[in-house]
């Protein structure tokens, strides 16, 4: 088998151990990855990217909330090659569904900011984007959910105070919302078969060396999702 595809069955199934609430061996199953693809000295920013947002899911919801902070703030300059994925998060190299995910794990690891207002108005932001362009039910939902749980720990109240939930009644509508324990979707497939329309495993413009990678140019979309220009 191709080593690509490899590492794309290999994250899948890691996936797959996420979803079952299985955050050790998942977390773990991510790391195994890492090592075989770094081992290359080459990194594509799709798999990579795809494996740190694993990684994120895992620290998060184990609350290795320091572990999440350091992989989530990794430059590309950095010079582990995580940064890297950091970067393609951020920049489109991803499915706009992982992208989501990742705005849902931005908004954790925002809520643990011991400045109140900074929390706050961070995780409005990063899940109301959620909620605005979820294109499932179930991922806004479970954006509304967490979000609920963040406005918890960040003033340490529940329910939180009336104050504190104006953009959250804003986006579910004034509905109630259905509180789930804190969690984030399944991530999608390790496939690229968006953009051109093309369905394949790897793009081959999506290679770059691990010393200095290429950046690859910002999408709208991403922008949007990011609130860049």
């Amino acid at each position: 088998m191709d080593p690509l595809q490899a590492w794309c069955s290999e994250g899948e199934a890691a996936d797959e151990l996420l979803t079952r609430g299985d955050l050790g061996r998942a977390d773990a199953a991510y790391a195994a990855l890492w090592a075989k693809v770094r081992a290359t000295g080459t990194l594509d920013v799709f798999i990579v990217s795809k494996i740190v947002l694993g990684m994120l899911c895992c620290k998060v919801l184990l609350r290795s909330f320091q572990d999440a902070h350091g992989l989530w703030t990794m430059e590309m300059r950095d010079g582990n090659g995580l940064g890297f994925g950091i970067f393609g998060l951020e920049n489109g190299e991803i499915h706009e569904h992982d992208a989501a995910i990742y705005l849902m794990v931005s908004a954790a690891l925002h809520a643990q900011n011991t400045d109140r207002e900074e929390a706050q108005l961070a995780v409005d932001n990063d899940l109301g984007r959620v909620v605005e362009l979820a294109g499932e039910v179930d991922m806004r939902e479970l954006a509304l959910s967490n979000w609920h749980h963040h406005l918890v720990e960040i003033h340490e109240q529940d329910p939180p105070p009336a104050s504190a939930t104006v953009a959250l009644d804003s986006a579910s509508g004034g509905r109630p919302v259905t509180l789930r324990p804190l969690a984030f979707p399944r991530p999608r497939r390790w496939v690229v078969d968006w953009g051109d329309g093309t369905a394949v495993e790897i793009h081959p413009n999506r290679e770059a060396r691990l010393v200095e990678p290429a950046p690859p140019p910002k999408r709208g979309l991403f922008a949007r999702l990011f609130g860049r220009s």
